[in-house]
């Protein structure tokens, strides 16, 4: 383990000038620590956070599988690709109207 003198004079050697951009890591380090431990003790602000990130997942997964450009995208400019394009659109415009929402 350091000392504190190595690690003072590797902080300095990093922080030009003034210091001011270290005392503002060193504080944004500590407000991230103090955020951790909150989140590690507090079992409501779990399930709050993994709710919230399901939620963003869910809208993500269904913004890829609605997405008209991903599996979809249309090769070649034939009627029979760009009809059998718009009958896919068409069926998942349709299932999502129909399907039930939770």
């Amino acid at each position: 383990m350091r000392g504190c003198a190595d690690r003072q004079a590797s902080r300095n050697s990093r922080c030009p000038g003034s210091g001011r951009v270290c005392r503002t890591r060193e504080v944004g380090r500590v407000i991230r620590t103090v955020q951790l431990l909150r989140y590690l003790s507090d079992a409501p602000l779990r399930r709050r956070v993994t709710a919230a990130t399901n939620k963003v997942e869910s809208f993500n997964r269904f913004s890829q599988w609605i997405g008209f450009g991903n599996p979809g995208v249309v090769a070649d400019n034939t009627r029979r690709e760009l009809r059998d394009y718009f009958n896919r659109w068409r069926m998942r415009c349709r299932a999502t109207l129909t399907s039930p929402v939770r």
